[in-house]
């Protein structure tokens, strides 16, 4: 069973809007101002527009991954963006994945690296990954344990933190929480609708 969730504003919980919890979370939109605002956290790009720009550098942007499927990633324009996350069953162990648009051909540098932080419901932060070149180049999609401490009341917040002279140049096609092997998630093709900038969505999948 698959339920949608807007983002709701910072006073409100989206955890009161589930049924029951969940133990698998794809996040695949950002909320926040539209990205034809200058205050948009993120801007978004479908494949074919991805792949023009990589052509420009002699490299083809590989395709968005499984479980979910929209082609449409959102590049990062802040340097720090943070990612809530709620109505997780409480007690289970997660994983982190993160379907970062990656390319193929000659490795073109990127400028700096991105670490990856969890901050749990009490405001305690942890490192749990750093993300550089060999990311983007490979034929994997990036993964990490959430530490159990972190984790186990079903709430935390995901803190992607970049750290180079420009934003704008990384593109994230979705996120996914799971208490699951990845591939144990049935695969979600979606066509991106006429809202797309204007809300984010929140994907949580009930066992």
């Amino acid at each position: 069973m698959l339920i949608l969730h807007t983002p709701l504003p910072a006073a409100d919980s989206v955890q009161s809007a589930l049924p029951q919890r969940a133990d698998t979370f794809i996040i695949n939109e950002v909320s926040g101002p539209p990205d034809t605002s200058i205050y948009a956290p993120v801007k978004y790009i479908d494949y074919r527009d991805i792949n023009i720009r990589a052509r420009s550098m002699k490299l083809t942007a590989v395709s968005d991954a499984e479980p979910y499927i929209d082609n449409t990633a959102f590049f990062l324009l802040h340097p720090r963006i943070e990612f809530p996350v709620t109505g997780l069953e409480k007690g289970k162990r997660y994983n982190l994945f993160i379907d970062f648009v990656r390319y193929r051909g000659r490795k073109v540098p990127f400028d700096g690296i991105i670490k990856i932080f969890i901050r749990d419901a009490y405001g305690n932060e942890q490192l749990v990954g750093t993300v550089d070149d060999r990311v983007f180049y490979s034929d994997k999609i990036f993964a990490a344990e959430i530490p159990f401490n972190l984790s186990y009341t079903g709430i935390f917040t995901i803190i992607i933190h970049e750290y180079s002279m420009e934003t704008g140049n990384r593109g994230i096609w979705d996120i996914i929480v799971t208490s699951k092997n990845i591939a144990e998630i049935d695969t979600i093709k979606a066509q991106p609708g006429p809202g797309l900038i204007d809300a984010g969505r929140i994907f949580s999948i009930k066992p």
